[in-house]
């Protein structure tokens, strides 16, 4: 029986725990087989990449074999990691069609090939080596530049205008939150703004770019919807994600391209495939989500529709807000349940090292 995984990130990972757990469980190990589908030779901890933009030096403890993971945990299960791009997935015929022409068919498929940002310093977009250059790249230019431009409120957003600032107090850095205020989303704008400011970072609300000239010299002069127009030597956009969902018939995508799951993480009309992490259309696309609100609805369609366990199906459920977000190695905001965390426990969680050093925990 032939188990396809699209994608390595962070549920990619988690599937592939699941699924090589359950394989051992059944005790036939030799009638299966784990295929891997990647862009990406290897796992990137991305939720440090803030940390890495100023201290690029940690840089290499970010970075995880998909081969070693797959050695590790395979359990006696035959496995192959194949380092291409899917191209087309029929799902009625169960085949993919790779980059460089070979074809791969499958009895079930998880799709877990994730979403990407503007810049592939944030989040996996192509093989890790770009994340690695781009992240490296940025750092340069942001030590080069007088003048940085953040344009995005959300937690990345102010976590990178934030290490920015406190890294280097003399550059001039801008957040554009482009909604009433810095961490509108979860309600923390007041004291995400106090402490951003204490930084010296400048907080500009309710205004978004319209379009970006960027000149030969790398400055960019930013127009704005009010008509306004504002020069920088840097700007770097931290707002949105992109699902990776091209090789997808548009039929099973919702109108933001993710794919269209049921409550339990399925295609219908397709009960051998399952959407995992940031590509399924009802997640919320962090890693806390995957965590603790898909994990256990994933593991329990995989033990019923691959393994034919009888198991109880459970309903994917968005739980109540649980996020870190470092603002400077000084503290942040953070949510636990819905319920606010006090600054130093931000701190000693998260803000001091981006929890770099626990990284690999994700993928070893």
């Amino acid at each position: 029986m032939s188990i396809v995984l699209i994608g390595a990130n962070y549920a990619g990972a988690v599937a592939l725990e699941t699924i090589f757990k359950e394989i051992k469980a059944t005790g036939k190990e030799t009638e299966y087989s784990v295929t891997v589908v990647s862009k990406s030779t290897h796992f990137y901890a991305n939720p440090s990449s803030p940390r890495l933009f100023v201290e690029p030096e940690h840089l290499e403890k970010v970075f995880f074999s998909v081969e070693e993971y797959l050695k590790k945990h395979s359990n006696g299960t035959k496995y192959e990691f194949i380092h291409a791009s899917v191209d087309k997935a029929n799902f009625s015929s169960k085949t993919l069609e790779l980059s460089g022409g070979k074809k791969l068919k499958y009895d079930y498929l998880v799709v877990a090939s994730g979403s990407r940002a503007d810049n592939p310093a944030f989040k996996l977009d192509g093989d890790y080596v770009e994340s690695r250059n781009a992240v490296k790249q940025l750092n340069k230019t942001i030590k080069d530049s007088g003048s940085i431009a953040i344009l995005g409120g959300g937690a990345t957003g102010v976590e990178t205008a934030a290490e920015i600032a406190y890294t280097y107090p003399k550059k001039n850095v801008t957040l554009f939150t482009g909604t009433t205020g810095p961490l509108a989303g979860i309600g923390k704008s007041a004291p995400a703004t106090s402490k951003l400011e204490d930084l010296g970072v400048k907080i500009v609300n309710n205004k978004k770019f319209s379009s970006i000239d960027t000149s030969e010299t790398g400055a960019s002069n930013i127009s704005f919807d009010d008509g306004s127009t504002e020069k920088f030597d840097l700007y770097i956009p931290s707002y949105g994600l992109y699902p990776n969902s091209s090789f997808i018939d548009s039929k099973y995508l919702n109108d933001s391209g993710y794919l269209v799951v049921n409550e339990n993480l399925v295609v219908e009309g397709h009960p051998e495939v399952i959407g995992f992490g940031d590509i399924a259309s009802i997640t919320e696309k962090t890693v806390v989500d995957i965590k603790l609100s898909q994990t256990k609805p994933f593991t329990q369609t995989v033990k019923k529709n691959i393994f034919n366990q009888d198991v109880s199906l459970l309903a994917y459920a968005r739980g109540k807000t649980t996020t870190l977000i470092p603002i400077s190695k000084k503290g942040g905001i953070g949510l636990m349940f819905g319920w606010s965390v006090p600054n130093f426990l931000v701190k000693s969680l998260k803000a001091k090292d981006f929890m770099i050093p626990k990284a690999g925990d994700h993928f070893s």
